[in-house]
């Protein structure tokens, strides 16, 4: 009710419609946006400048979803920041991720005044706590241990796509050396994204990893539930969502 009332400032309209506009890097198709009251674009990156033009030349309101900090944008140099001031004019609410998104925007691009919701990003970490205290099916059960391929070792857990900034390599890399000490641990991949193929090429024949490629979020609490240890490796998140979800 507060972010209707935020966007009406006041006059009387109908509910407003909601347009997100997002892409993955694998997808090039033109990104088409259908008639809206209210455009939402997360950060600044790529997609953003197609929504921040829309809500400009239709008029429209404008939410941005904004989870950096001054500390992952330490080394955005002088021409990003200047950009993200200028583009950041348009934006009539951000949706930050949390007090330290909300002082880089305010103190390091200058949007002092302008309202920013809090903590807009959050798991569903009651429905996953229930789920993964539930009973799993028999059948199920059987072919995830069976995936696993042993009982003996520690078994690790990556959640999150398969893409460089999520710190991929970095985690594989790692897990060629720990598994020449730890032959019997396990470490299970579960995401998809543009590095699934090459990763699967390349480490296809490594009895411990196990790609298990898109997990519906249904179903994710199993993985949860049977692995031991939860690893994020990422380069540029402040704070993954997988981490509440995995507590």
């Amino acid at each position: 009710c507060s972010l209707l009332n935020l966007l009406k400032q006041g006059e009387s309209v109908e509910p407003p419609v909601y347009s997100y506009i997002s892409c993955s890097r694998s997808k090039t198709e033109t990104v088409k946006v259908d008639p809206a009251d209210v455009i939402i674009v997360e950060g600044f990156g790529r997609w953003a400048p197609a929504g921040i033009i829309y809500s400009i030349l239709h008029r429209k309101r404008l939410l941005m979803f904004y989870e950096r900090t001054a500390w992952t944008e330490r080394k955005a140099g002088w021409w990003r920041t200047l950009y993200r001031r200028l583009a950041g004019k348009a934006v009539d609410c951000f949706l930050s991720n949390g007090a330290l998104s909300e002082q880089y925007l305010r103190e390091n691009l200058g949007f002092s005044s302008a309202p920013i919701i809090r903590g807009c990003m959050s798991a569903d970490s009651f429905y996953l706590h229930y789920d993964v205290e539930a009973e799993l099916e028999a059948r199920h059960k059987a072919d995830r241990e069976a995936e696993c391929r042993n009982g003996k070792g520690i078994r690790f857990l990556y959640v999150g796509r398969i893409v460089e900034p999520k710190g991929i390599r970095q985690l594989l890399e790692a897990w060629e050396i720990h598994h020449q000490s730890y032959p019997d641990d396990t470490l299970t991949l579960a995401g998809e994204g543009i590095l699934l193929n090459e990763m699967r090429e390349r480490y296809g024949d490594d009895k411990g990893i196990i790609m298990a490629g898109y997990v519906s979020y249904d179903k994710i609490y199993s993985y949860y539930k049977e692995c031991d240890v939860v690893v994020q490796p990422t380069l540029e998140d402040n704070w993954s969502l997988v981490i509440p979800e995995a507590m």
